[in-house]
């Protein structure tokens, strides 16, 4: 990403921009990371995560 517009913790929603996309560092072209995490930083699985966090 160029540029983080969302900020941790806050609601977003689908279509919102939450940041540019970039090729920096390392990459091979333009691609976004996206992780999830629960309150003690371990990481998720965002499928799983997504699917019992969507809402209805």
């Amino acid at each position: 990403m160029t540029k983080i517009i969302s900020k941790k913790g806050q609601n977003v929603e689908q279509g919102e921009v939450i940041g540019l996309v970039g090729s920096t560092g390392n990459s091979s072209g333009n691609h976004v990371h996206f992780e999830v995490r629960d309150n003690n930083e371990k990481l998720l699985d965002p499928v799983s995560w997504l699917k019992a966090n969507a809402k209805k």
